[in-house]
């Protein structure tokens, strides 16, 4: 089956790795964790697109690893300078 999806290796920490597995269990229970893994890089690429901007920068944009679920609180993101 065809896709125009690209597969690379992806090394995470543990705190990632606790935070996707909670992920899995309430809000994506029934997806692979691939689905997971690219709903995270997806919110992490809107995240720095906000925080491109220039009014976010002057605000010290932080990540906003929250909005992934309610649940999820282990997952945090370095202070965007």
């Amino acid at each position: 089956m065809p896709t125009d999806m690209k597969r690379f290796m992806l090394c995470i920490t543990p705190e990632i790795e606790a935070g996707a597995e909670e992920l899995k269990k309430t809000e994506f229970y029934d997806k692979p964790y691939s689905e997971v893994y690219r709903h995270l890089l997806s919110l992490g690429l809107q995240t720095a697109n906000i925080c491109n901007d220039q009014q976010a920068r002057n605000a010290k944009c932080y990540g906003i690893m929250g909005a992934v679920a309610p649940s999820v609180t282990t997952l945090s993101t370095p202070k965007l300078e």
